[in-house]
């Protein structure tokens, strides 16, 4: 069959992007997957793999290396579902819960994806639920039953989704070619439905007629294996071997399930849920308690000769030596517990970068048996630091906020716990009702926070929901003040997140408190007093327009400053901009209105309807935005499109970007989806202080090989750059903002590339006198 790319439709938004500007690329992409959420091992002849909420890695016991793979190396996805080793291949390959496949070469690490069973869209549901390798044939257990793949061709040979007497399109989660009860060499399939088997010498396994229902065997199943000469397959409540007679008998009894299914010569292993049980052939039987690392999914054997357990919640374990064959339950500890450097989970919510240190803040994602914790993560030149609810004084609340302080101590607000306040030597500290003047929800024992933002004097802003007095304050010597609201602003109106404008006004996204519905947005003057409400006065907006004017959605998620001092107003349905935040609360009220964004010929809304999570503005003062269908830049003017980032033309994990950040000095691009975290390099760097020479590449610069044309950096602030021949003549004139600037090649005058040779770049300060030099060769 024909292996190609899948192509996903998005909706439809009123701009017009040029066709270099929707094929753009950012340079310097870097993954950091959280990878101790483990659904699957596998053993090759050097590592062991892992399949992950976060990608695959390997591990290579003798060596202690660990490699990664997501998008970023060229996998398909993150959110793995399966995997295996194909020992005739030497590759390993990946499943996916959308049903496509991955082949890892183990050699090169090059990665192939096959879209065959993802494009068979007669079946709502196509995942992936186990992979086999035997006798050169992949068997995929998907979501509609069991397809056979040829590992060497890289297609589909056969589908079966009807077997027997069990509904068509059946999920199957396990295939193993092992002898029927007549000796034949058969097939056997563990579905949600029970155990099924068929010849492998029937003319046609695609006829239901060339199945049998196992009916005495486990009504539902996970997994299965052959050992000790019989069948195995995972039950309801641990493990039935199949009898010669046809009977099946308990082997494994445990209050749960069988997850996974290992035979290493004269033992048989399985994983129920927080225990591994070891069987001898003969009948000897041990089990093993690894203590603090439950939900256990998957077990293989290592090249190393140990047993390796894969950990919902702990990562890879390699199990110590397990003594004899019978001793019944012993505690053990493994000998070693590998989860790569990377944030706490994937569930990152809001990110904060200053210096070089990029802080994420963590949901609160619950498992199987309720296991969760909240987290920060902070990634410095040393790796990762994790903050871990349980373990440092952090809320045991998701946290929903992210941002530093002027002396880079890191503030999360948390959705019920308070808020962490983390300072640069690590100590975690959390404010709520007992050591700050925060307040619990009315009725509740809750302290539901928004937003915690430093304000330019060094006083920290909490907006604190469903109180009565919504924002907090602390000032720089440590004492906290909680603020009522102006009567302008409605009572059933909450303030969630803020920032703060150079005239010292805060802004903030608002919702209802009851129904958590958007309310459009707040603006306050806390006046002369800060630390007193009797000055404050405060605006609220919520009035949606219909013509460009007014907000596109009162439900309002994201705002930003730009660098020429404009609000972006994000919202579910568009973008709107008020273009004179200073004149919101005096003056011209009609310079403080919304007016939703336009293209520059304000023909078209720009990015009409399209649903924001977050904004980010980086030092050339263009703005990045989170979306629902992606990530996209706007220029500095705000009024085109420049970038749009999807899944289709990069390795973003998925195209619902959460939260978006750039670090201010380096320019570096910082995307979490929610899916997980990746970055790429930006072109926008800050301005140099000082005048110095201009870093100008490529040179030589080869307009067919080159098509993003040539990077201009180390500029000052405000910045007109010239391309100029070597006898003077202007060929080209840049306007920069930030600390670089590109120029595309050709000559402004006629539009066209210019011809081989060197030209001399100038840079001119707004003021004139700072001027920096650099040249580029040019070849066609």
């Amino acid at each position: 069959m024909r292996i190609g790319v899948v192509f996903r439709a998005v909706p439809v938004l009123l701009v017009l992007l040029s066709a270099a500007g929707a094929q753009a690329q950012l340079r310097d992409w870097q993954a950091y997957p959280s990878l101790r959420e483990v659904v699957g091992v596998a053993a090759s002849g050097e590592a062991v793999w892992a399949a992950t909420g976060g990608g695959v890695y390997a591990f290579r016991p003798g060596t202690g290396e660990v490699t990664r793979y997501t998008p970023v190396q060229g996998l398909h996805g993150v959110e793995t579902a399966a995997i295996a080793y194909d020992d005739a291949g030497d590759a390993v390959w990946v499943g996916y819960t959308d049903g496509v496949l991955d082949r890892l070469d183990v050699a090169t690490g090059a990665v192939t994806s096959f879209f065959d069973i993802a494009r068979a869209d007669q079946y709502a549901d196509r995942a992936v639920r186990r992979l086999r390798v035997q006798d050169g044939t992949l068997y995929v257990a998907t979501a509609f039953g069991l397809v056979v793949f040829d590992p060497a061709r890289g297609e589909v040979r056969e589908t079966y989704a009807r077997l027997g007497d069990l509904d068509p399109a059946t999920p199957v989660n396990d295939a193993l070619e092992a002898p029927l009860p007549d000796g034949r060499p058969g097939l056997w399939v563990a579905t949600v439905d029970g155990v099924a088997y068929a010849s492998l010498d029937a003319p046609n396994l695609q006829q239901p007629s060339a199945w049998t229902l196992d009916s005495a065997g486990p009504t539902t199943s996970d997994c299965l294996a052959f050992f000790d000469g019989a069948v195995y397959a995972c039950a309801a409540a641990g493990a039935e071997r199949r009898q010669a007679d046809g009977t099946w008998s308990q082997v494994l009894f445990w209050g749960v399930a069988g997850r996974d299914l290992a035979v290493d010569g004269d033992y048989l292993y399985s994983v129920v849920q927080n225990r591994l049980i070891r069987l001898a052939a003969g009948g000897g039987r041990r089990v093993f308690d690894p203590g603090d690392y439950p939900l256990m999914t998957s077990v293989a054997l290592g090249p190393d000769g140990q047993a390796w357990v894969g950990s919902e919640v702990g990562g890879l374990l390699r199990l110590p030596p397990l003594g004899p064959e019978n001793g019944g339950e012993v505690r053990i500890e493994p000998e070693q517990v590998v989860v790569p450097d990377g944030p706490f989970n994937n569930a990152v919510r809001a990110l904060a970068v200053r210096d070089d240190v990029l802080w994420t803040s963590h949901d609160r994602i619950q498992n199987a048996i309720g296991i969760g914790r909240s987290a920060a993560s902070r990634l410095d030149e040393t790796g990762w630091t994790l903050f871990v609810e349980g373990e440092a004084d952090v809320p045991e609340a998701r946290l929903i906020s992210a941002s530093l302080g002027p002396d880079g101590t890191f503030y999360a607000a948390s959705q019920g716990d308070g808020l962490l306040a983390v300072s640069p030597d690590g100590d975690a500290l959390t404010y709520d009702a007992e050591n700050a003047t925060l307040l619990e929800a009315t009725g509740t024992d809750l302290v539901d926070l928004g937003d915690a933002v430093v304000d330019a004097a060094g006083r920290l802003w909490v907006t604190n929901r469903f109180s009565p007095l919504p924002l907090h304050v602390r000032a720089p010597e440590g004492a906290w003040t909680g603020l009522p609201l102006p009567s302008t602003v409605p009572n059933s109106v909450d303030l969630v997140e803020m920032v703060i404008d150079p005239f010292d006004q805060k802004w903030f996204t608002a919702r209802r408190n009851t129904g958590n519905q958007g309310a459009g947005v707040v603006a306050l003057s806390t006046g002369a007093d800060p630390f007193s409400a009797a000055d404050d006065v405060a605006v609220h907006i919520d009035q949606v327009g219909t013509n460009g004017t007014g907000l596109p959605s009162e439900d309002v998620t994201a705002l930003a400053l730009d660098g020429q001092g404009r609000l972006w107003i994000g919202t579910a349905r568009g973008l709107a901009i008020i273009f004179s935040p200073g004149a919101v609360l005096g003056g011209d009220a009609a310079l403080a209105t919304p007016q939703w964004a336009r293209t520059a010929d304000g023909a078209d809304y720009l990015l009409r309807d399209l649903a924001v999570n977050d904004f980010a503005v980086d030092p050339a003062g263009q703005l990045w935005i989170g979306s629902t269908t992606g990530a996209w830049r706007l220029n500095a003017d705000g009024d085109a499109v420049e970038l749009q980032l999807t899944t289709e033309n990069s390795p973003l994990f998925s195209d619902n970007v959460v939260a978006v950040e750039v670090d201010p000095v380096t320019g570096r691009v910082y995307f979490a989806t929610d899916r997980g975290l990746l970055s790429a390099a930006g072109e926008a760097t800050a301005p140099s202080p000082t005048v110095r020479d201009l870093a100008v590449a490529p040179s030589p610069y080869r307009p067919a090989q080159h098509s993003r044309g040539v990077l201009i950096s180390g500029l000052v602030a405000e910045t007109t750059v010239y391309v100029l021949t070597p006898d003077g003549r202007r060929i080209a004139a840049l306007d920069a903002r930030g600390g670089s600037v590109r120029w595309d090649g050709r000559d402004e005058r006629t539009g066209e590339l210019v011809t081989s040779g060197v030209y001399l770049v100038a840079a001119v300060a707004a003021d004139g006198e700072a001027t920096a030099h650099g040249k580029v060769a040019v070849i066609r």
